[in-house]
């Protein structure tokens, strides 16, 4: 059984409105940050995968912003490999997409 923060049951069938407001709720009641682990690979094809998702022209600023946090974080851990990051800046570029 599934329980909401309050400790009550979710019943098993929802609307989608109703999904939407108890995950949203147990989203913002969580303190404490995500840590994440990856490897380095895997931080760099998540980045192309990210840069991608923002060619998408209905994607809303919320969204767009935490995309921009995650490229960021992205550059900070590579600040160390100059080609990388220039590999990273055409990823924003559309006119260098291939």
């Amino acid at each position: 059984m599934i329980l909401d923060p309050s400790g009550q049951p979710i019943p098993k069938t929802l609307t989608d409105a109703e999904a939407v407001q108890l995950a949203a709720e147990e989203i913002y009641a969580l303190d404490q940050p995500m840590l994440l682990g990856m490897k380095p690979i895997t931080a760099f094809r998540l980045a192309g995968l990210v840069q991608l998702a923002l060619r998408h022209p209905d994607v809303d600023a919320e969204n767009r912003a935490a995309a921009w946090n995650f490229l960021e974080a992205v550059r900070e851990y590579f600040v160390a490999c100059p080609t990388v990051l220039l590999m990273l800046d055409a990823g924003d570029d559309r006119t260098q997409d291939r």
